[in-house]
């Protein structure tokens, strides 16, 4: 209520609450689907504890449980998020990289950025993590068959909301995931779902400043607002692959050089891990 009465947005990563209570209780968007599973699943009020010393176990335990949604719950629960305006941020490419037919190219690529000196400013942590394909590997046959299901479940849901007027909103995560790269990759796997190239982008861009009450700042190509724009040499209309193809950078209206100089100084020292990052206990 406070927040709201700031003119803020309030979203989650709900942990111990499902998606209809949070929604109940005024929450505007579900970070990471998150809520979701609970409030489809045949044990919506199972207390939920986590495991501090093992965050893998967690986020298996996060997949099993989206792969127990009962479809025959789907309908009220989008109904109920679309009446209360809830927006939700799937962030697919957090929870169902592990899924992706692409996962074999994802770990590659992860890897390359890892071992680029360009990004030696990333704390030596996060590259490591970058460096493994732990996070890609499914633990057995029968996990991945699992995961698959919960991939499929959470994916008919999200096609319903969206059919429904539920607004889908672009993010990812940070860390265990090369930034940037990150949202490449969750618009091609929202476009995968089914969106059309130009929803993915106005989800990544129009819709989130809208769900951040930034739209008068941000969002659109729009006079008066700030002059942060990327410009890609092939037509993201017709291949949502084509985002990556970027030929241009503008921060505040200048063009930013983007190649690497050897003496670039650092303008604060290498930051430190604030906290443990979700995996990085386990893949050290």
């Amino acid at each position: 209520e406070e927040a709201h009465r700031l003119g803020l947005p309030v979203t989650g990563h709900l942990r111990r609450i499902g998606a209809r209570e949070a929604a109940l209780a005024g929450i505007d968007g579900l970070e990471h689907s998150t809520g979701i599973p609970r409030s489809a699943g045949p044990k919506p009020d199972l207390l939920k504890t986590d495991d501090p010393e093992n965050d893998l176990v967690g986020y298996y335990d996060d997949l099993n449980e989206a792969a127990e949604m009962l479809e025959e719950k789907f309908a009220p629960l989008v109904r109920l998020l679309v009446e209360k305006k809830v927006a939700i941020i799937p962030t697919l490419i957090t929870w169902f990289r592990i899924t992706s037919a692409r996962r074999a190219e994802y770990a590659r690529e992860d890897a390359a950025f890892a071992n680029m000196g360009a990004l030696n400013y990333v704390p030596g942590g996060v590259r490591e993590i970058w460096q493994t394909s732990a996070i890609y590997e499914p633990p057995s046959a029968a996990d991945l068959e699992r995961f698959n299901r919960a991939y499929l479940k959470m994916s008919r849901f999200l096609k319903m909301f969206h059919a429904a007027g539920g607004t889908l909103i672009a993010g990812s995560a940070t860390s265990v995931m090369v930034p940037g790269l990150s949202m490449h990759r969750e618009m091609e796997m929202m476009a995968e779902l089914g969106l059309s190239p130009r929803e993915v982008i106005e989800m990544a861009t129009r819709r989130n400043a809208v769900f951040l009450r930034k739209d008068k700042e941000i969002g659109t190509v729009s006079a008066g607002k700030l002059a942060d724009i990327i410009a890609v040499d092939r037509n993201p209309l017709e291949d949502i692959k084509n985002i990556r193809r970027i030929s241009l950078v503008m921060k505040d209206g200048k063009v930013i050089d983007r190649s690497y100089h050897s003496d670039y100084p650092m303008p604060v020292p290498r930051p430190k891990l604030v906290r443990p990052v979700w995996l990085e206990q386990q893949l050290k």
